[in-house]
């Protein structure tokens, strides 16, 4: 008798929970429409996307993935993945904030408050890749500055940094002997010390770069999207326009046949999984989060842009020191490479099977008037199981961080593993918090902790009939009956 009431109870609950999330839900919706800005026009969107998925480090990090991956046989799974993960799960991302037209944070505490930790370790990595993402751009304003000198600096070895006893004008492809555009990078650029415990002197040049990084950063989402907008005209396709000169450039250099049939002949035996993957997300998730506490103190947002980039600046700083490039490689090891994995993982497992893939299609159906299409659905529905597969060939083929020939001490290893959990590390305190917060026996707040806004249902404490008499609350896009019509089919 007692098990049945108790099941009783829990449908009840569970039902009283669904029918508040999705009033709450619309509400919310209703009320972000309201205060949020929004892009001016839809072409300034598309190119936003386009931007953050091509840019810099796509010109610096894939082509080394190709060559160090076996060539053309890289490029085998980097489309498979494309297809089945790269391009559905870009568009359940976007979904998803455009529904909930919130940030990382608040999006995943709505769907999913057992996992909201997964939003809070997405903006930890997104900050910690923006304190040394910059870097990149210092290299690429270094080296246009010296590219208005003839010859090259770094086409010859008759230089006062080159080795002249290792360096090369020639191409190589031993050992013994280092290119000129190499120790350019080291010697010139860099002035690399010996390892990761001898950070040197700063590199004055490379600090006055990061702050006009910065600068450019800052200048260019002060004013939120509506500013942006009008930026992505250029940055989203200017990295075309450097592709393009660099193919030209390249295919025109001597050894250029070699390279490309490098990569028409794939090496099979380096074929390995790969792996898919800042401070607008930083921004956008503190201010959904505590907004009027902080424009408080701050009175205006572009302030509180002002002191994140200030922040992720001053932690920047000892990548632009001698040393610096083997804390730059140590923190992209164990955050681009080894944090990224995990969190789409949980991610996923948040949206597809907790949140599940009917109410993010009728989601979806609410905004566009139709259902996402059959090739989405079926990747979607595939995606747990294929990131799970990435993920332990990820731990299964991890080696430790290196740069060159340089192997980190152990003690840098260890610290490489305290930057990864300190972004992962959210994930499972997430999933106490949420558990120790909600209120009833551990079965019902279990229940709504994997109930969308199962948080805010239990800080409303609404009751069912109550929940019941507010139906006619609008739904955005529907009459009456299609309102009552999708509380009474919503379910976990």
């Amino acid at each position: 008798m007692s098990n049945s009431m108790e099941k009783i109870n829990s449908v009840k609950t569970r039902k009283a929970c669904d029918i508040t999330a999705q009033i709450v839900e619309n509400a919310n919706k209703n009320e972000n429409a309201q205060t949020r800005v929004t892009w001016t026009r839809k072409i300034e969107f598309t190119l936003a996307g386009i931007g953050y998925s091509v840019g810099l480090g796509n010109v610096w990090r894939f082509p080394f993935l190709c060559y160090r991956s076996g060539g053309g046989a890289f490029l085998i799974p980097f489309f498979i993945m494309f297809a089945l993960l790269g391009i559905p799960l870009l568009y359940l991302e976007i979904s998803i904030g455009q529904y909930l037209r919130t940030g990382p944070v608040e999006s995943l505490a709505k769907i999913c408050p057992l996992l909201k930790g997964v939003g809070l370790a997405t903006v930890a990595i997104s900050f910690v890749m923006s304190t040394y993402y910059n870097l990149i751009i210092c290299w690429a304003m270094y080296y246009l500055i010296h590219s208005f000198q003839s010859p090259l600096p770094w086409h010859s070895c008759n230089n006062t940094w080159n080795i002249q006893e290792t360096c090369t004008d020639s191409i190589t492809t031993n050992n013994i002997t280092v290119s000129a555009s190499q120790q350019f990078f080291d010697y010139n650029v860099l002035q690399k010390t010996n390892g990761l415990d001898d950070l040197g002197n700063m590199r004055w040049e490379l600090f006055g770069l990061l702050i006009l990084a910065w600068v450019i950063v800052y200048f260019c989402i002060f004013k939120g999207v509506t500013w942006t907008g009008k930026v992505v005209y250029f940055t989203a396709l200017f990295p075309y326009v450097v592709l393009l000169a660099i193919l030209i450039n390249n295919v025109q250099l001597p050894g250029a046949t070699i390279g490309i049939n490098y990569f028409a002949n794939p090496k099979w035996e380096k074929l390995k999984e790969v792996q898919f993957a800042m401070v607008e997300v930083m921004v956008t998730s503190l201010l959904d989060a505590s907004q009027g506490w902080i424009l408080k103190y701050l009175k205006r947002k572009e302030f509180v842009v002002l002191v994140v980039c200030v922040v992720a600046f001053m932690l920047g700083i000892p990548n632009v020191t001698q040393g610096g490039i083997y804390v730059f490689q140590l923190l992209d090891h164990y955050t681009a490479q080894v944090s990224i994995v995990f969190l789409a993982f949980f991610e996923i497992v948040a949206v597809c099977c907790i949140y599940g893939l009917p109410r993010l299609s009728q989601n979806i159906e609410e905004m566009l008037g139709e259902k996402p299409n059959i090739y989405l659905r079926v990747c979607w529905l595939l995606s747990p199981v294929l990131i799970l597969i990435i993920m332990v060939f990820v731990i299964i083929d991890f080696e430790p961080v290196r740069y060159g020939t340089y192997q980190y001490p152990d003690w840098g290893q260890g610290l490489g593993w305290v930057i990864a959990f300190a972004s992962l590390i959210w994930i499972p305190v997430g999933v106490i918090h949420t558990l120790f917060t909600l209120k009833g026996s551990f079965h019902e707040r279990f229940i709504k902790s994997i109930t969308p806004f199962g948080l805010d249902y239990d800080s409303k404490q609404t009751g069912v009939a109550r929940t019941e008499a507010s139906q006619v609350i609008t739904m955005a896009g529907g009459s009456p009956s299609q309102q009552n019509e999708i509380l009474s089919n919503t379910s976990i």
